[in-house]
C-alpha cells in the first residue's frame, strides 16, 4: 500500500472512531433568566416605602450577584445596590416617575438584565402658586372706570383645573375659570384694592393685593392693557426673525403709541401694533412686553417670553477634577471647591452647586459663572458631599457626587483605659504622657457618660467623683446613652446596655445604682453600638437592630443573618465585621450594599471616612467603600480614632500611630493587660 493511500485511511478511521465516541465535549455554563420584578411593569400608585424585589433562575444554581439601577431619567439610571440578595428598599418620592432594572452575574461570565422597568409612585396634590396680578398693572392710575379688564396669571404644578374668586375693595366680585374677569362701572377717582384666590379642590392660594385709581368723570383715561397677537406667550422654537404682534385701544379713542423692550432694554417706539426681530440668537429665551401711550397716560403690559430655535445644541461636559479630591480629608473649617467643565459648542456656561451632609445635598447657588465658590463655617470631623450641575442655556447636565472629610483636630487626646489591675487615665496631650490609675476596679468593658464611668465584668461598677458603686450584674460590654432619637437634644434618663453571655440587658442607671428595666435573649454575643433610639446586636444568629424607643420593651425589627462580631454605625450606615467579612449595611433595613473578605476580625472602628479594623494579627485601614489603603502588623484588642492620631490597646499598655499608620513612639504607654480605651471627651 502507498503510504498516502495509507495515511488516508489511517484518518479516516479515527474520524470514525471519534464520531462513534461522541467527539470530545465543551463544557458551557448557561446564563440566568429574568422571571419577574415587584412592583410591576408600569405600575402606579407605589407607595414611597415600597421595596423592589425581583427574580431570576439559573440553570445550574449558580448564585448569582445583583446589581439595581434606578433613577427618574431612564437614560442616567443609577446604582443604588449590589448583593445577593433580591430585593432593595430605595428612597422613593411620591408624585414621581422612576425607571430601574436589575443585572444578574451568575459569576461565569454571564450577566442578564432585566430590561428597563418603569413604576409611578402614589400621587400627591401640590398647592396652585400665588396668582399674579396682571390688569389693571398694579398701581396705576386713569383706568377706565366704565370698564375694567381684572387679569391674572397662575400655575398648578399638577396641572390641575383651577377655580377662582374675585375680590374688590375686600368684597367678593366673582367667582370664574377663566384668567380674566371684565367688570363695567366702577366710580369715578376712587382707588381700588383687588386680589384673587385660586382653588384647585383642596388648596386655596391668594395672591397679593394690588391697588388702582380709576380716573375723573371728563378726565383722560389709560390706555387699556396691552393684549397679546404673537408669538404666543412661553412659545418655543420660534424661527428668527421674530415678529412681535399685539392688540390695544384707548377708552377715549386717543392715537396710541407704542415702547416695545427685550430682556428690560427699550429697542423701539413705533405707533404700529407689530416690531420685527432680526437680532437674536438661537438657542436664546427671550422676555418683552410693551408700554402703551395715549400722549398723557401710560399702561405696561404683562412680561411674555419666548425662545428661538437653533442649531442642534450639544450639552456642556460632565462637571470633573473636583478639589478637594474625592474622598479626601482637609484641615481647617473652610474649604475652596472648583471643578471643571466646558462646552463643545463654546456656550458660556453656569453652575448650580449643590452642597451639604447628605448624599443628596441640597442646591446652594445658581447661576455661577465661576468654577470656584468657597465654603466657609466647616465643622470638625464630619463628611460633606457636593456635586455640581453645568448649564449652557440650552442644556444641562449633572456631574457625580463628591464628599470630602474635615479631619479633627490634630492635638493628642485623653483616654481612659481599662487594663488587668485598674482603670486608668491617660493624657496624651502632655510630655511625657501623663499616667493616673483612678480606680482598682477590673472588668470586661467600659464606658465613659457624662463625667461618670460605667465597668462591666463580673458586676457593673459605677465610679463618679471619688465613689465607687456596684450592681449585682454580669457581662462583657457595655454602652451607656439616653436611648433618645439621634436628632433630639436631650437630658434624658440614662441606660446601661450590657451583652453577657446569653442576653442583653437594659439597666436604668445613675451615678449611684442600677436597676433591671428589660432584657432580651440572645446567642452568645459579641457587641453592641446605640444609635439614638435603636441597639446594634452582634451574636452567632446575626446583626439585630433594637427599636428601644420603650427601654421596657425592646423590638427586634431587623435581622441580618451571619456570624456577627462587632458593629460601628455612622448616619445611614453600619459597618459590620463577621466571622470572615467586612460587610457595608444600610442602616435602616439592613439590606448589603457591599462586602470584602476580612479573616479573623475582632475589632472596626469608623472615624472621618476611613474604616479600621483589627484582627488576625494586623490593623488595616479602608476608605468608606471599603478599597484597602494600608496594613500594619499588631495584635491589638481594641482600637480608637480621635484627630489625627490612633490609639490601639495591645497586650502591654497603648500603641499610638498617626493617620498614616506609622507608630509615635514617643507617645507609647506601658500597662498591664489593656483590654479597652475609651475617648474622654
Amino acid at each position: 500500500m502507498k503510504p498516502l493511500k495509507a495515511f488516508l485511511m489511517a484518518s479516516f478511521a479515527l474520524i470514525l472512531f471519534f464520531a462513534a465516541c461522541g467527539g470530545p465535549s465543551v463544557a458551557t455554563n448557561k446564563a440566568p433568566r429574568f422571571v419577574s420584578a415587584v412592583p410591576a411593569n408600569e405600575a402606579t400608585d407605589v407607595a414611597t416605602d415600597t421595596k423592589l424585589e425581583w427574580t431570576f433562575t439559573d440553570p445550574e444554581n449558580d448564585t448569582l450577584t445583583y446589581e439595581l439601577m434606578i433613577g427618574e431619567n431612564k437614560s442616567k439610571l443609577q446604582t443604588s445596590y449590589k448583593g445577593t440578595i433580591n430585593s432593595f428598599a430605595p428612597k422613593l418620592e411620591p408624585s414621581k416617575t422612576y425607571f430601574w432594572k436589575v443585572i444578574a452575574d451568575d459569576g461565569h461570565g454571564n450577566k442578564v438584565d432585566s430590561g428597563l422597568l418603569t413604576f409611578s409612585t402614589v400621587k400627591i396634590n401640590r398647592p396652585p402658586e400665588k396668582p399674579e396680578l396682571i390688569s389693571p398693572t398694579p398701581s396705576s392710575e386713569n383706568v377706565d372706570y366704565e370698564r375694567v379688564t381684572f387679569q391674572w396669571r397662575c400655575v398648578d404644578p399638577d396641572q390641575d383645573p383651577l377655580r377662582f374668586e374675585v375680590y374688590v375693595n375686600s368684597s367678593f366680585l366673582a367667582t370664574t375659570t377663566n384668567y380674566q374677569y371684565m367688570k363695567n362701572n366702577l366710580t369715578p377717582g376712587e382707588m381700588c384694592s383687588w386680589y384673587v384666590k385660586a382653588f384647585d379642590g383642596q388648596y386655596w392660594v391668594q395672591s397679593d393685593p394690588a391697588t388702582f385709581v380709576t380716573a375723573q368723570v371728563y378726565e383722560n383715561r389709560a390706555p387699556y392693557v396691552p393684549q397679546l397677537i404673537s408669538p404666543p406667550d412661553g412659545a418655543e422654537s420660534v424661527n428668527i426673525p421674530v415678529t412681535l404682534q399685539w392688540n390695544c385701544s384707548d377708552p377715549d379713542g386717543d392715537s396710541l403709541t407704542y415702547d416695545v423692550y427685550l430682556n428690560d432694554m427699550k429697542k423701539t417706539t413705533t405707533t404700529s401694533n407689530n416690531y420685527v426681530l432680526n437680532d437674536l440668537s438661537p438657542n436664546t429665551t427671550y422676555n418683552w412686553y410693551v408700554k402703551v401711550s395715549d400722549g398723557s397716560a401710560t399702561t405696561q403690559g404683562p412680561v411674555w417670553s419666548f425662545t428661538t430655535k437653533g442649531i442642534p445644541n450639544r450639552p456642556p461636559e460632565v462637571p470633573s477634577n473636583p478639589s478637594p479630591k474625592d474622598k479626601s480629608t482637609i484641615s481647617g473649617n473652610e474649604v475652596t471647591l472648583s471643578w471643571q467643565s466646558s462646552d463643545p459648542d463654546g456656550d458660556a456656561l453656569f453652575y448650580d452647586l449643590y452642597f451639604g451632609e447628605t448624599s443628596n445635598p441640597p442646591m446652594i447657588r445658581q447661576n455661577l459663572q465661576s468654577t470656584t465658590m468657597l465654603i466657609q463655617n466647616l465643622e470638625v470631623n464630619k463628611k460633606y458631599y457636593w456635586k455640581v450641575v453645568a448649564k449652557d442655556g440650552n442644556a444641562s447636565i449633572e456631574g457625580p457626587v463628591w464628599s470630602f472629610y474635615t479631619g479633627a483636630p490634630s492635638s493628642f487626646s485623653r483616654l481612659l483605659s481599662l487594663a488587668k489591675d485598674g482603670v486608668y487615665s491617660v493624657d496624651f496631650t502632655k510630655s511625657p504622657v501623663e499616667v493616673t490609675r483612678i480606680s482598682t476596679v477590673t472588668g470586661n468593658d467600659l464606658f465613659y457618660h457624662e463625667q461618670t464611668i460605667f465597668v462591666i465584668g463580673e458586676e457593673l461598677s459605677i465610679l463618679s467623683d471619688s465613689n465607687v458603686a456596684t450592681a449585682s450584674f454580669y457581662g462583657n460590654n457595655i454602652w451607656v446613652s439616653t436611648l433618645e432619637p439621634v436628632q433630639k437634644i436631650v437630658a434624658g434618663e440614662v441606660f446601661a446596655c450590657v451583652t453577657n453571655d446569653a442576653s442583653l440587658l437594659i439597666l436604668r442607671a445613675t451615678d449611684q445604682w442600677a436597676v433591671l428595666e428589660s432584657s432580651v435573649e440572645l446567642n452568645q454575643p459579641s457587641s453592641l453600638f446605640v444609635y439614638g433610639q435603636y441597639i446594634y446586636v452582634c451574636d452567632s444568629t446575626g446583626l439585630r437592630k433594637l427599636d428601644l424607643s420603650d427601654p421596657s420593651y425592646p423590638v427586634q425589627i431587623k435581622l441580618y443573618s451571619s456570624v456577627a462580631k462587632d458593629v460601628f454605625v455612622v448616619d445611614n450606615v453600619c459597618y459590620l465585621l463577621t466571622d470572615s467579612k467586612i460587610i457595608t449595611l444600610n442602616s435602616d433595613d439592613l439590606s448589603e450594599v457591599r462586602s470584602i473578605d476580612f479573616q479573623d476580625g475582632s475589632k472596626i472602628y469608623f472615624d472621618s471616612g476611613f474604616v479600621y479594623v483589627l484582627g488576625g494579627g494586623k490593623l488595616v485601614k479602608f476608605d468608606e467603600d471599603l478599597s484597602q489603603l494600608k496594613q500594619i502588623d499588631i495584635t491589638g484588642k481594641s482600637v480608637l480614632v480621635s484627630g489625627n492620631y490612633v490609639y490601639v490597646a495591645v497586650e502591654n499598655g497603648i500603641k499610638v500611630f498617626d493617620s498614616n499608620l506609622d507608630e509615635v513612639t514617643s507617645k507609647s504607654v506601658t500597662l498591664q493587660d489593656t483590654v479597652e480605651v475609651f475617648l474622654i471627651k
